[in-house]
């Protein structure tokens, strides 16, 4: 699996993270911003590397921040349950063992698909209209070998009206 399907398939399992404290957050667009890295895995060569920034090709788990946009209905904020995470993720990554008190959540991230791994998540929801999280999963998968990979991120509620031409 290449770097940026794995940038991809962590985004994806962001975006639904959320929903497990919808009942708190505001319906709406919401603008998450996530951050990657990784340890350990294939490593791109420094020469390349270079080339990739001068071309403006945005490196792969590089710590780059990513912006995503998130629709969150009247229906996902009024749920007690979790929505799961993009059926496109091939790491089928979910939280398990999710618990809740005040405004902070923790649970563990659990990898079974082509990446193996788990690792402890925790968030903390600031408002209505805003949280942070992080975790950080150890594993491996076939094409890349053992990896940990650390994700951070920031989502504020953007306006009451999703934009349907933003995925």
């Amino acid at each position: 699996m290449t770097s940026t399907v794995r940038l991809f398939t962590l985004t994806a399992v962001v975006l639904a993270l959320p929903a497990y404290a919808a009942e708190r957050l505001t319906p709406g667009e919401w603008e998450v911003t996530v951050k990657v890295s990784q340890k350990g895995g294939p490593q791109i060569p420094p020469d390349q590397l270079e080339q990739m920034k001068k071309l403006g090709i945005p490196i792969p788990l590089g710590g780059q921040v990513v912006v995503a946009t998130q629709c969150i209905t009247p229906e996902m904020a009024a749920s007690d349950k979790p929505f799961n995470s993009d059926e496109r993720d091939p790491n089928k990554c979910q939280v398990a063992d999710y618990k809740r008190v005040g405004n902070k959540a923790t649970g563990e991230m659990v990898c079974t698909g082509e990446f193996k791994g788990k690792g402890p998540f925790e968030m903390t929801f600031d408002s209505e209209t805003e949280y942070r999280g992080a975790w950080t999963v150890a594993g491996a998968s076939a094409s890349m070998g053992p990896a940990e990979q650390t994700t951070e991120l920031h989502g504020k509620w953007a306006r009451a009206a999703c934009d349907p031409t933003k995925k």
